[in-house]
């Protein structure tokens, strides 16, 4: 992934920071997969049908995410240990990564192609 500023993931998504500096450049990659956390990546906490991603977030900073992304109804769940760690708080985790893909392929000079 291109390095992202906070500010772009803010304007991006309509989130809001917490325990985040801003100065903070992320430039691994997304994942929605706690397992798969990189250093300097994000971790998007996204519900699916049997397991909801907020269910990881000890597990994604553990493994050194840079920033997770949460929704508002899940804030509540970030354990003390973890408050200080940075997040950012957005009204709906799979919008909110949606904005996020349509402002990061604005960015992208690359062909698409649709099959």
């Amino acid at each position: 992934m291109q390095p992202t500023t906070l500010q772009q993931l803010i304007d991006a998504t309509g989130g809001r920071p917490i325990g985040a500096r801003r100065s903070l450049v992320v430039s691994g990659p997304v994942t929605i997969d706690s397992r798969q956390v990189q250093p300097k990546g994000i971790f998007w906490a996204v519900p699916g049908e049997h397991q909801d991603g907020h269910d990881f977030l000890a597990d994604a900073w553990k493994r050194n995410a840079a920033l997770c992304v949460i929704d508002e109804q899940h804030e509540s769940q970030v354990g003390w240990s973890f408050r200080r760690r940075p997040y950012l708080v957005v009204h709906d985790t799979v919008q909110a990564l949606q904005h996020f893909a349509a402002w990061h392929r604005q960015r992208s000079d690359a062909f698409v192609v649709g099959i």
